[in-house]
């Protein structure tokens, strides 16, 4: 019986804090000090990522990539520039060497065998793209993988020795523009 009293009121506790409004939070332009940072997208609700929201991905994002191989799903951080550095989105930290891609959605048809994609690789149980802006940041999920075919009408590509395994292209991001960056030390090439 005490227990069921104790539930009784946790409900209804519940149920009064889902009444009350919701303060709303300020924009990034409330302040004077906001106003001097580079403008930054707010946080957007779950499920909200989707290729119509361009995945969530800030604009000054690029990915770092070690490699594109044919058959593989390669790890691949985003990043961004900051006082000259590469920085992880997720931890800070400083990246260096190997390549940064910059992406937009990718347009089926557009989308050519061989051409590089970063994609978005959620488990079985999870959505096609990321839910939140924070998770679009993170490198848990986005993989770099080359086309080996394209079914524009189904919306999907296949990999190298994955042809069973269709890949929608609406978690696809196309390449628009490469850099290779140096490893901390190395002198450019003349």
């Amino acid at each position: 019986m005490h227990v069921l009293l104790c539930c009784a009121l946790a409900l209804s506790a519940c149920a009064q804090l889902q009444s009350v409004a919701k303060p709303s939070l300020p924009t990034v332009a409330s302040t004077p000090a906001a106003r001097a940072l580079p403008a930054v997208e707010l946080p957007r609700a779950a499920g909200f990522c989707d290729p119509a929201h361009n995945h969530c991905i800030r604009p000054a994002t690029w990915f770092w990539i070690e490699n594109a191989l044919y058959g593989s799903a390669g790890p691949t951080t985003p990043v961004h520039e900051q006082d000259g550095k590469w920085l992880s989105w997720e931890n800070g930290q400083a990246v260096h060497g190997y390549t940064l891609l910059r992406t937009e959605l990718a347009v089926p048809s557009k989308v050519k065998v061989h051409d590089v994609l970063i994609v978005w690789r959620a488990n079985d149980d999870q959505p096609v793209w990321p839910v939140s802006e924070e998770q679009a940041q993170t490198p848990s999920y986005w993989v770099v993988m080359v086309v080996e075919t394209v079914d524009a009408k189904a919306g999907t590509f296949t990999i190298q020795g994955r042809p069973d395994v269709p890949v929608p292209l609406a978690a696809a991001r196309s390449v628009v523009e490469r850099k290779e960056l140096l490893f901390e030390g190395e002198k450019p090439r003349k």
